[in-house]
């Protein structure tokens, strides 16, 4: 199109009063000649090899470095800045670290299927009235233990930073949930993706509102846009105000001395769109009270993309922290674009069960990884994404792995009692066993593979059967829609989130609630208390609080 009208500027230069212009405004032979060899001088000069300059070299390489333990991130941030040292730019970058990524993977699968007690729902009496009437009075909170569907618990999940309490916040209207868990120097947000046909009808309101407060200008491209159902879904009955302001109360009553706060956002499909909305909110809010020291970091898997490129922009210059990882050929993170509407923030970290693993790739590399063979579904499931990163620690031990990658399984297995034991029970990766193949010369190693070490079958967290005296009542199975539409969500359950809550009574999604899990040391203490809860032996109960 830009061809032809360059051709038809040039038809007016021509001189009319001559034989030769007549014939060349005839033919368009000039215009074309002109505007044709204009393109190529253009087109040579940009395909032209040239010496990059010394800063984007370092960029490119540090973006792509990985921390494989949180203690080595500061190490390698200080090495960066003595390589470059003037270079500010690159000195604010974040850089990719391994183990926060297992231990979000963690909270992500633990957010769905989070053991849980049942309520006995009943319809709630007008805070208007001071005496309810005869057969309306609350209810006793009878909690009945349900049988997990994963060998995921709360326990092992606090137990990844030393973390003491937590919350369970549940919005009924939208079906949002998000799990907490806090000590003095660390905050984990974890947000549950689709799992039941509410989420899955936000997931497809695709249209675009903008990003509250409203700024910028929709025709200068400079409004922030974002995902309808997702705002809605953070926003629905007070969540969003829920959930900040029970940070920021965890933030202001922290101890003195207590150090740097690390507040790590995560979630999975719709889990990690909310999170990227939740992380760009609660930084915010942590600025305007004067907590900027607090350092947020947003940790998504297979999330779908949630704004425009304003708001991808606006979140970068708040969120820097921020890693999407996508599991090859991923429908959700691969679709969903809609040309130039939608806009991914943040870098992507492309894993998948080859072992292969691409930290922040440009757009050539990415586009490698694209398969002729079109998008999977099967790649979105949680036990996928699971499979994909353990297919990348098995290896580093082999030709595929990064120079340090070995190194780095060792000292991520040293630091954390529980990825010992993962790669030693589910994946015969035993400590003492992999330090004497570290020990061993590279040529060794080149003809060798670790000893007895393997890949776990798929699931292998996933509890297959469960005794029928533990459960209450077997949930019904999903309708052929709601299987099909679950492929946004994970493959830890055939139950969706309808529960006994949201099952009993039609009038509960009318109404806006949250549903606080705690876990103290008695039942009567959980309902007199419901701030913070300490984790002891005692049944978890569910606590009605309204909005």
């Amino acid at each position: 199109m830009v061809y032809f009208t360059l051709c038809l500027l040039l038809l007016w230069c021509v001189r009319i009063n001559s034989c030769a212009s007549f014939q060349f405004s005839w033919l368009g032979i000039m215009p074309m000649q002109l505007v044709a060899t204009a393109n190529a001088f253009v087109w040579t000069f940009i395909a032209m090899p040239h010496l990059p300059q010394d800063h984007a070299v370092a960029m490119r390489v540090w973006e792509q470095e990985v921390a494989w333990t949180e203690a080595d991130k500061p190490i390698k941030l200080a090495a960066r800045a003595l390589t470059v040292p003037n270079d500010h730019k690159l000195n604010q970058e974040p850089i990719f670290c391994f183990e926060t990524m297992m231990h979000m993977l963690y909270w992500s699968c633990l957010v769905y299927d989070h053991k849980r007690g049942t309520v006995q729902h009943q319809r709630r009496v007008s805070k208007l009235q001071e005496t309810p009437p005869k057969g309306m009075e609350k209810p006793c909170l009878q909690p009945q233990q349900q049988a997990a569907k994963t060998t995921l618990d709360l326990r092992t999940a606090l137990g990844l930073y030393s973390l003491t309490d937590s919350n369970l916040f549940w919005e009924l209207q939208r079906d949002t949930r998000c799990l907490l868990g806090w000590n003095d120097s660390t905050i984990v947000v974890a947000f549950r993706g689709t799992a039941s046909m509410t989420n899955a009808l936000s997931d497809i309101q695709a249209w675009r509102v903008a990003h509250p407060p409203a700024r910028g200008h929709t025709l200068c491209g400079t409004r922030p846009l974002v995902h309808v159902g997702f705002t809605r879904s953070w926003l629905a009955g007070g969540f969003n105000e829920k959930v900040i302001n029970h940070i920021m109360e965890l933030v202001n009553k922290r101890r003195a001395g207590a150090g740097r706060l690390n507040i790590y956002v995560t979630g999975h499909s719709l889990g990690g769109a909310l999170a990227t909305l939740a992380a760009y909110d609660i930084r915010q809010e942590l600025v305007r009270h004067g907590q900027q020291q607090a350092q947020v970091m947003c940790y998504s898997f297979g999330a779908p993309r949630c704004g425009n490129h304003a708001f991808a922009r606006d979140y970068n210059r708040v969120v820097p922290d921020t890693w999407s990882i996508i599991n090859d050929q991923d429908v959700v993170t691969r679709g969903g674009k809609f040309l130039f509407l939608y806009k991914r923030p943040g870098k992507r970290v492309i894993v998948n069960d080859f072992g292969h693993f691409i930290v922040a790739p440009n757009s050539i590399e990415a586009s490698i990884q694209q398969s002729a063979g079109g998008q999977s579904v099967d790649h979105h499931f949680l036990t996928s994404y699971h499979h994909a990163i353990l297919s990348i620690i098995l290896a580093q031990f082999g030709p595929k792995g990064l120079p340090d990658g070995m190194q780095g399984i060792i000292k991520l297995a040293q630091a954390s009692p529980y990825f010992q034991d993962l790669l030693a029970n589910h994946m015969g990766m035993h400590l003492d066993s992999m330090q004497r193949f570290a020990d061993t010369s590279p040529a060794e190693r080149s003809s060798a593979s670790l000893p007895d070490a393997r890949l776990p079958k798929r699931g292998f967290y996933r509890i297959k059967s469960v005794a029928a005296g533990q459960l209450q009542k077997r949930p019904a199975s999903k309708p052929p829609l709601l299987r099909i539409l679950s492929c946004f969500g994970p493959m830890t359950g055939k139950a969706g989130s309808l529960n006994t809550l949201s099952e009993t009574s039609t009038d509960s999604v009318k109404d806006s609630e949250l549903v606080s899990k705690a876990s103290l040391d008695s039942v009567a203490e959980d309902v007199e208390n419901l701030g913070g809860q300490r984790h002891a032996e005692s049944s978890p109960v569910r606590v009605l609080l309204d909005i």
